[in-house]
């Protein structure tokens, strides 16, 4: 949010901000000046879905290049190369390096021009990995697959289960028939990943009761690593972005932003039940 308000601004690039889970939106957004079409799916943290293949068609039709972070679904449940978008940005420090140990990110493209001009700036700007950091992705990576197969069980299970306790008001999950994208989100995704969001009866008050109460499910920000963890968005990594954005966006005062870690998903369901019971 501060690199497309704060940052970007002091370079003379001009963001327009759209309702990404309406393709229509961007289309009228378009304008003459218009370089790039950026979108997140999953998006963080209120789980919305956009549909990719349809930004990349509006992308094509303009001329206009396509870019999406595909973080909360991770390689391993999403390919939107596949459905049509130029280039794909991963927060490397999440599910593919999986161990929380790490600050690195990615880029993909299969057309070399991206790959080209990428390079050319990062060679004048800097942001080059570690060897020893590179080494923990490189060893995170050999154990995506089986690690991204757990956190999809456990996420389903675990938003199911929130779902249907009697102090939740709302869960997010794309994997939920509930889910108000749940027929794109299976259309484009092979798995549904571990990032889960949900509202507790009475506001931010009970939701900070029952996070700040959780035993196994550890209360900090970041995500996609083998623990669980939990943070209060509004809070915590939201913070700094202006109430009535926050809002605009879906982000209300009591989302609460669950990561499922590679637990037992029994002894998950057992921490937020008795966590949930004090309220």
């Amino acid at each position: 949010h501060e690199l497309f308000t704060k940052v970007l601004p002091s370079y003379n690039i001009e963001i327009s901000f759209v309702d990404g889970t309406d393709p229509r939106k961007y289309s009228s957004a378009i304008k003459e000046n218009t370089k790039l079409l950026y979108i997140e799916s999953p998006a963080n943290p209120t789980m919305s879905i956009i549909d990719i293949k349809e930004i990349a068609t509006i992308g094509k039709e303009n001329s206009i290049t396509t870019m999406i972070d595909s973080t909360f679904a991770s390689p391993y449940n999403q390919n939107p190369i596949n459905l049509g978008i130029d280039v794909i940005i991963h927060s490397c420090t999440k599910y593919m390096s999986g161990h929380s140990d790490i600050i690195a990110g990615s880029l993909t493209s299969a057309n070399s021009e991206y790959y080209n001009q990428a390079f050319q700036t990062l060679k004048l700007f800097g942001g080059t990995l570690s060897p020893f950091d590179s080494f923990l992705l490189a060893r995170g990576i050999k154990t995506l697959d089986v690690r991204m197969e757990r956190h999809n069980k456990n996420g389903l299970e675990i938003a199911k289960f929130l779902e249907s306790h009697d102090k939740i008001a709302k869960v997010y999950y794309p994997g939920l028939e509930s889910h108000p994208q749940y027929e794109i989100a299976k259309k484009q995704m092979s798995g549904y990943g571990g990032m889960i969001a949900f509202e507790v009866k009475g506001g931010v008050s009970e939701g900070q009761k029952v996070i700040e109460n959780l035993n196994t499910i550890v209360l900090a920000v970041s995500l996609g690593g083998v623990e669980s963890l939990v943070e209060q968005a509004s809070t915590m990594t939201h913070t700094m972005v202006p109430r009535e954005e926050r809002m605009k966006g879906g982000i209300t005062d009591g989302l609460i932003r669950f990561s499922v870690g590679i637990e037992s998903a029994s002894d998950l369901k057992n921490d937020l039940n008795q966590a949930l019971q004090l309220i």
